[in-house]
């Protein structure tokens, strides 16, 4: 019995070593030869990523130029024989909106009332509204002034709402006065601050 023993444990062996599948688990031991894993023929390891293509720049293109505002207070001298004013509108009723720098010579000054009020555009010489000689509604007293009142656009009376003038003279180096002299209510408009002091060189 002892025989039939021995085999009967011998065949117990043999039967779980050969009885066991690939799909069988091996309790957590592993295999000392793990079969190596098959690839297909010809088949090769992915492929390695490469960066991407480098992009060109586009093409430069021109700038639109830029379009100007209307003329407003500057230091930069009018160019040619020509200046433009604005008398009133967004900066004010009584302001002068222009170039503060005017080459010497023959110059047209040309004055457009973007305002609500009637204005006009005098000159005279004079380093500032101040210096100027004025009467007691702050207008300047264009007669006492003499040969330094230069004239004004236009000539006789005043420019409407969105009216344009022009006056022409001649401008030696030194300081100007343009201003709007018109009085209304025992004031003028000089005197409220429509005037802006000018240099010629």
């Amino acid at each position: 019995m002892r025989k039939f023993l021995v085999v009967l444990f011998a065949l117990g062996l043999l039967i779980s070593a050969c009885g066991s599948s690939d799909d069988d688990t091996d309790g957590g031991v592993a295999d000392p030869d793990p079969a190596p894993s098959e690839e297909p023929v010809g088949t090769t390891a992915a492929p390695e990523t490469t960066s991407a293509p480098e992009t060109t720049a586009a093409p430069e293109t021109t700038s639109v130029p830029e379009t100007t505002a209307a003329p407003e207070t500057s230091a930069e001298p009018a160019a040619g024989n020509e200046a433009a004013y604005g008398l009133g509108g967004d900066a004010g009723e009584f302001t002068v909106n222009g170039p503060t720098e005017l080459a010497a010579g023959t110059v047209t000054l040309q004055a457009t009332n973007d305002g609500s009020f009637p204005h006009h555009l005098a000159i005279a010489r004079g380093d500032s509204y101040e210096t100027l000689p004025q009467r007691d509604s702050g207008a300047v007293d264009e007669a006492v002034l003499g040969d330094d009142f230069l004239g004004k656009a236009p000539a006789d009376g005043n420019l409407g709402s969105g009216e344009s003038g022009s006056l022409t003279v001649d401008l030696e180096p030194g300081n100007y006065v343009l201003y709007c002299n018109i009085e209304a209510g025992g004031g003028s408009h000089v005197g409220a601050g429509q005037h802006l002091s000018i240099t010629v060189s």
